[in-house]
């Protein structure tokens, strides 16, 4: 890439290890050998001439490629960018007091099959909503993770962000490779790469309620309208359902959050006994069902070892994982409660 950034741009490029050496045609990519590396170059044999059209192919792709964001590159940025910003979330089973232990973790099947539809829609935002302590950071964390490698994926935790979101995003490309863009461009870049590769541009921004940014709702709504011009990025968040409404409307209007928010066609809400409970727009992340509770106890029983089943109260009340979650470790190497009432 960079022999075709020379003004005049290189014929041949060298390349060696101190061992063995290589030449490349910069112009065709074809690596040369022998003593007469000149009539095997058809670039050479044209007087090293290019059309403006050529010239330019060559000159941009070379832009794209060179330090900067290639496909290859940004898989490496999206890794390192999410381990990042995902640690204090992300624990162990060493690490038990952060909020999600991939260990402990388990899919929401619903969630994770309405999610990759969304990437498939039109729809720009995907929406987790629910009550507080339902496992909404957990299910984002695990979104996020699974996207990796698949996508380019960029993570955030609200309480994190300082100033508006497109400046944390520019800085945080701007860390990582060389070249200082404006979001603007970035985004472009981004957009177009990704159509290359087949592939999205997933941003997940986890606790929007949370953060102590004074303009975020503006700010999250500003994002979305201009990722408007970009099918290919998408966005998804996470929101305690009781504050849900603020990023629904500002000032008697729509917001574009709310306009480009994605539906599941067949999604219905209800509460922990299945019962329909008001429509929630977004994606709304209910209580624990018995077979997800069953699989949840096998986790959490092979790691705080406790006795005996959750039953009655107890059991609807751990349908709630920040429920659940205390109860283990209360009861670590103990016998179960019959009652919630015991744990408090």
């Amino acid at each position: 890439s960079y022999a075709r950034l020379l003004q005049p741009m290189a014929v041949f490029a060298i390349a060696t290890n101190g061992k063995q050496t290589r030449v490349i045609d910069v112009h065709s990519k074809i690596e040369l050998s022998g003593k007469t590396i000149g009539c095997q170059s058809e670039y050479w044999k044209r007087g090293c001439t290019l059309s403006l059209d050529e010239e330019l192919e060559l000159r941009y792709n070379a832009l794209r490629y060179f330090i900067g964001y290639s496909s290859a590159n940004l898989e490496a940025f999206s890794r390192s960018q999410v381990n990042s910003r995902i640690q204090t979330l992300k624990g162990s089973l060493k690490e038990l007091q952060k909020k999600y232990i991939p260990e402990l973790y388990v899919e929401r099947i619903d969630i994770t099959e309405s999610f990759n539809n969304f990437l498939q829609s039109s729809s720009i935002c995907f929406a987790l909503i629910g009550e507080s302590g339902v496992g909404k950071t957990n299910l984002i964390c695990g979104l996020a993770e699974r996207a990796i490698g698949d996508h380019v994926v960029l993570f955030y935790n609200a309480t994190d962000i300082y100033g508006d979101i497109v400046k944390n995003i520019r800085e945080d490309f701007n860390w990582f490779f060389s070249p200082h863009l404006e979001a603007s461009e970035i985004v472009k870049r981004l957009n177009e790469l990704s159509q290359h590769d087949k592939r999205r541009v997933c941003i997940f921004i986890d606790a929007i309620d949370e953060t102590s940014s004074p303009n975020f709702i503006q700010d999250l709504n500003d994002l979305v309208r201009k990722l408007q011009r970009y099918q290919n990025i998408k966005l998804c968040i996470t929101c305690k359902a009781l504050e849900w409404n603020n990023y629904l409307s500002l000032k008697g209007n729509p917001t574009y959050s709310a306009e480009h928010l994605y539906e599941h066609p067949s999604a219905i809400n209800t509460d922990q006994e299945n019962r329909v409970i008001k429509k929630v727009p977004g994606s709304y992340v209910s209580r624990f069902d018995n077979e997800e509770l069953n699989l949840l106890d096998s986790k959490y029983r092979s790691v705080f070892k406790y006795r005996g089943n959750l039953v009655g109260e107890a059991k609807r009340e751990c349908a709630l994982g920040f429920m659940f979650r205390i109860v283990a470790e209360v009861y670590e190497g103990k016998e179960l409660p019959k009652a919630i009432d015991d744990v408090c």
